[in-house]
């Protein structure tokens, strides 16, 4: 079971921990990342551009109106939600790059942008607003736990499991904010490269 439904599950009760909430998130954040390379492949067949400023304020705004009305008690808020946004335009330049130099490696399963992958990610930024508001304090985590988590969920996502360093840059992105309040120094060279 997944972190997100163990703590949505145990919620109602009360008995949800801080950090099983916060291992959520990063879970959360690298599936977020293995749909962006989805979004990645679609946006690059239909030759939209990276950046789409009216998605990301929509997203954004929702976001920080929710978080708003919780009153968070942690400092873990909007800037979560630029992270994840940012981390994921790295990986859309990067695999635009990736893809106008190595043609052949583009991917065979083609998805639609509005109608299958826009909606996954409003789900995952739906999981990711409710665990937030949901969390009392942030919890103690070292920046090996952080990563061992967010690792083991990009196993799954066979595109960015063979992109080592576009991965690294992604990641470094996606975590920066959860590394900054949990006190672990965002520090290049040593981000989980290998999984």
């Amino acid at each position: 079971m997944l972190a997100f439904d163990s703590a949505q599950a145990s919620a109602s009760t009360g008995t949800t921990s801080d950090r099983v909430l916060f291992g959520t998130l990063v879970v959360v954040a690298a599936k977020r990342l293995v749909i962006g390379v989805d979004v990645a492949a679609a946006k690059f067949l239909s030759g939209q551009r990276v950046d789409d400023l009216a998605r990301e304020q929509e997203i954004l705004k929702s976001m920080a109106s929710t978080l708003k009305r919780s009153e968070l008690r942690h400092p873990l808020g909007i800037e979560f939600f630029r992270d994840q946004i940012e981390a994921n335009k790295v990986i859309q330049r990067g695999l635009y790059r990736y893809w106008s130099e190595r043609p052949e490696e583009f991917p065979v399963r083609r998805r639609q942008l509005t109608a299958e992958l826009r909606p996954q990610l409003d789900l995952i930024n739906r999981q990711m607003v409710l665990t937030l508001t949901r969390m009392e304090n942030m919890p103690s985590m070292r920046r090996s736990q952080i990563d061992v988590l967010f690792n083991r969920r990009l196993r799954t996502g066979t595109a960015l499991h063979q992109l080592g360093e576009l991965r690294r840059d992604a990641a470094d992105v996606a975590l920066r904010s959860l590394y900054r309040v949990t006190g672990s120094p965002v520090v290049a060279a040593d981000l989980h490269g290998r999984a």
